[in-house]
């Protein structure tokens, strides 16, 4: 699933996040969040981790730094994958923020169009196998 979070305050922020999240630790699946800064310390907060923190199921990393270059966001999602094959694995990023450049912004759009196909691929690769089509 690949859907968007609007929010209007920090406390909205949080609300929608840390349930999302809970869960997915909750059932033992691996979750990066990769988000500015000031995100990455809200979240911080509520689960007690710090900026890196690399726990069995849950890393956060400054997408800021992180992903500074549009190209390496692909990159974070792979590593995330090839750290836990076979296992359903989440990941929580905002790849454009508001100091992103001009030049930036176009290689974000391009991300953001790949995570959608990767999902849709994804998606459809489940279905089949929740078929019996997929050997």
């Amino acid at each position: 699933m690949h859907t968007a979070l609007f929010d209007r305050s920090e406390r909205e922020y949080l609300n929608s996040l840390v349930p999302l999240i809970s869960g997915w630790l909750s059932k033992a699946e691996p979750v990066l969040v990769a988000l500015p800064g000031n995100k990455i310390a809200l979240l911080q907060d509520a689960f007690g981790a710090p900026a890196g923190d690399v726990t069995v199921n849950l890393t956060m990393t400054d997408i800021t730094e992180a992903g500074r270059d549009p190209g390496r966001i692909l990159g974070l999602v792979a590593d995330l994958m090839q750290g836990h094959p076979n296992r359903s694995v989440h990941l929580i990023g905002e790849s454009v923020w508001p100091e992103r450049s001009e030049v930036e912004y176009p290689a974000c759009v391009q991300h953001e169009a790949l995570v959608n196909i990767a999902t849709i691929h994804a998606y459809l690769r489940l279905d089949r196998f929740s078929k019996g089509d997929v050997p």
